[in-house]
This record gives C-alpha cells, sequence and structure tokens, in this order.
C-alpha cells in the first residue's frame, strides 16, 4: 500500500507531508547511505592492500570484481525474498552480513580471504540499495515520492564524497582500517529496526496467478523491445559507461601512489572529485537536455568520458591528472541521469521495469568485468595503456553510436 506522505488509515505509516522529517525515512537514508560509503572507501585502499599481501597492481582490482559478481548474482534473489517475505527482513538481513563480512576483512590471513569476505559483502550489498529504492516508492507517491528519491541520491552523493578522502587516510595508517567503517552497518540495522515499518503490501507474497503463457508473453515484449537499435545500443552505452568508470575508480588510485608517489589519502580526493562534480552537476541534466538535441547532449557525454581518459593516460603531473578527472567525471555526472532519463522515455510502460532491470544487470557486470579486463591490459603493459584502452572502447561505442542514432 503506498502514500503520498500521509499516514495510511492502518498506522502502518507514521509520515508526514514533508519526508525530510520523517523518522522511517531518515532510518532508512542512514542505512542506505552507509552501504555506499563502506563501498567507496575501498578503492583508495588498493595500494595499501597491494603492498599488505604483495599482490600484483594488475591482480588486487579482483577485490572490485568479486564484490559486484556477487552482487549481481544476488539482487535478483534479494528482490524476490523481499516480495515474498517482506523488505524489513531481508534489510536487516542484508545490512548484518554486509556488516559482519566487512569487519570479517580486518581479520583475513591472506588475499583469497581477502576476495571471499569481498563476495559476501557483495551477496549483502545487493539486498540494501535496491531494496532501499522499493521501499521509498512503498513510503511515498507524487511529490513527496519525488523529494524522497531526491534526499536518497543526496545523501548517496554526499557519501561518494567522502569516503574515498576517509578511505584513503585511513588506509595511509593500515590496509585494514577503512573496513572499520562497516560497523555502522549495527547502528544503521538498529535505527531500522527501531522505526521502519514493513512496507511491502498486505497481500504479502508475490502473486502466483500469472500464468507461463502470460510471462512468456511479457519476455517476448521485452525482446522486441530490444529488437529497436536505438534502445539496444543506449543501454550497451550504459554499460560502457560503468565499464570504464569502475577501471577510473580501481586504477586511479593505484596510478597516483605509483606514479606520482603522493599518499592514499590524496589519492582518495581524486575520487572524491569525482563525487562533489557529480552532486553540482547532475540536476543540470535537465536544462541541458531542454536546451540541445538529445543526440548531441548523449554524443557529448561520451565525448568528454572519452577525453577524460585519454588525458589520464598522457598526463604529465598531478595537476593534469586533476584536470583528466574533472572532465570525465562531468561526462559521468551528466550522461547517468541523461542515459536513464533517454531510456526510461523511449520504452513502452508495460515492458519498462523489466528493460530497467536488465540495464542494471548489464551495468552491474560491466562493473564487475572492469576491474579483471583492465587487469590484464596492465599485466602486459602499464597504466597508461589501461587509460588510453578504456577511451579506445568508448571511441569505438562513440562510433557505432553516432552510426544507430544518425539513422
Amino acid at each position: 500500500m503506498r502514500n503520498s506522505g500521509i499516514a495510511d488509515e492502518s498506522g502502518r505509516f507514521d509520515l508526514t507531508d514533508s519526508p525530510a522529517s520523517d523518522p522511517p525515512l531518515l532510518a532508512l537514508l542512514f542505512g542506505s547511505s552507509f552501504g555506499i560509503l563502506a563501498n567507496q572507501v575501498v578503492p583508495p585502499a588498493l595500494p595499501s592492500i597491494s603492498t599488505t599481501f604483495t599482490v600484483s597492481d594488475a591482480r588486487v582490482g579482483l577485490i572490485i570484481s568479486s564484490f559486484y559478481l556477487a552482487s549481481a548474482v544476488a539482487i535478483p534473489v534479494a528482490g524476490t525474498l523481499a516480495d515474498v517475505y517482506g523488505r524489513r527482513i531481508v534489510l536487516l538481513s542484508s545490512l548484518a552480513l554486509y556488516g559482519l563480512a566487512g569487519v570479517g576483512t580486518v581479520f583475513v590471513p591472506n588475499f583469497e580471504a581477502l576476495l571471499a569476505m569481498r563476495a559476501l559483502q557483495g551477496i549483502g550489498f545487493a539486498g540494501v540499495t535496491p531494496i532501499t529504492i522499493a521501499v521509498v516508492g512503498d513510503m511515498y507517491t507524487g511529490p513527496a515520492g519525488s523529494t524522497a528519491q531526491g534526499l536518497r541520491t543526496s545523501s548517496h552523493g554526499i557519501s561518494n564524497v567522502l569516503a574515498p578522502a576517509l578511505g584513503g587516510f585511513l588506509s595511509g595508517l593500515l590496509w585494514s582500517y577503512p573496513f572499520l567503517i562497516f560497523l555502522l552497518a549495527f547502528p544503521a540495522m538498529a535505527l531500522i529496526y527501531r522505526y521502519l515499518p514493513e512496507t511491502a503490501p498486505d497481500e504479502g507474497a508475490i502473486e502466483t496467478s500469472l500464468s507461463m503463457q502470460s510471462l512468456g508473453g511479457y519476455l517476448r515484449g521485452i525482446n522486441g523491445e530490444f529488437g529497436d537499435p536505438i534502445l539496444s545500443v543506449l543501454v550497451l552505452g550504459v554499460a560502457v559507461l560503468y565499464f570504464t568508470k569502475t577501471a577510473v575508480l580501481t586504477f586511479l588510485p593505484l596510478f597516483a601512489v605509483r606514479e606520482y608517489a603522493v599518499t592514499p589519502f590524496v589519492a582518495g580526493l581524486l575520487l572524491s572529485l569525482r563525487g562533489a562534480i557529480r552532486i553540482l552537476c547532475s540536476p543540470l541534466t535537465g536544462a541541458l537536455s531542454a536546451r540541445l538535441d538529445r543526440n548531441y547532449s548523449v554524443y557529448g557525454v561520451f565525448a568528454l568520458l572519452a577525453s577524460g581518459l585519454a588525458m589520464l593516460a598522457v598526463a604529465p603531473g598531478m595537476w593534469w591528472l586533476v584536470g583528466a578527472v574533472a572532465v570525465f567525471g562531468l561526462g559521468d555526472a551528466i550522461g547517468v541521469p541523461l542515459l536513464n532519463n533517454v531510456i526510461t522515455t523511449i520504452v513502452s510502460t508495460d515492458q519498462r521495469a523489466g528493460i530497467i532491470s536488465f540495464m542494471n544487470t548489464f551495468k552491474i557486470m560491466a562493473n564487475a568485468a572492469s576491474p579483471a579486463a583492465f587487469g590484464l591490459a596492465l599485466s602486459l603493459s602499464g597504466y597508461e595503456v589501461v587509460f588510453l584502452s578504456a577511451a579506445v572502447v568508448v571511441v569505438g561505442y562513440g562510433i557505432v553510436l553516432v552510426k544507430v542514432l544518425s539513422a
């Protein structure tokens, strides 16, 4: 049962017209922001982890891959369990696993055990952010819903700014200190247990009356939507964006520490710059779309991404590196909301949720594949080739994009 910010007759929700003052939402935002914060402290710690466990820079990126691969497998399961057994129990259980696996990382004896713990963290994470989105949708609709989702996005943006610098600072003291942030899972659980009621529809379980024939028709509809070359190329663009962004998040801290002898804290600040640009520029996407042709807006996003990656590949010094991160971050900040908006606009309402689910699956798989693929490039050559090959991927995609959209 949904409402627009007012307590319903059953009293299950105790909400107001102002989501920012609702204790259930505030508890939920704390849990969701913690999930982002804890995950974003890890990339700046990669140089320290590599040194501690005597693992090559090319291989240490598997810490990121193992997390996203496990998360990609677990997200559909978590979503189904939340529909069948309720949002609250799945969210609390996921936070518990996320926190325990995170803190357990502090005590791992070797790199292989660290990868196993990261996989467990990925499974826990699968039931945090996606379930949070569903819970906000359960509690609010209309203007209050837009406000609540905006607050969720803003809280994530703040985490993206604070977490990399914090992770870099803590890992400069000891490689394992950033993982102590996962202790915040337990106060998050306490707040959610205290303030957040069950928000799933009263019916509780998934409707089982959907016949295999109607399910087959639905899947055929999804397949038909992807028969549109414009939709297919835009969804591929989302995967390309996240594929290259994860390469930057994984290898930029290593590159800065190894090539420019900066501290992990300074390397973390570079990633925090990307988060700050996202907060400042993402809200401007609507105004940009209103002024520019849709196709040219999308072209501009990938031009910025390719330019930023090319600048990273040839950076002669730290200030050039800062400029490269700013250019790439601008493309990321505009590209994510722009592509999401264009894709949701061009697909039919009946298949929209399914298309978005497939898109998110492709996105997470791109996150998982990126460190392994670019780690291979690093093992064969150097950091310049990592960023240059990422730029080539974007340019190659851009050629396909122009060909499809111009047709």
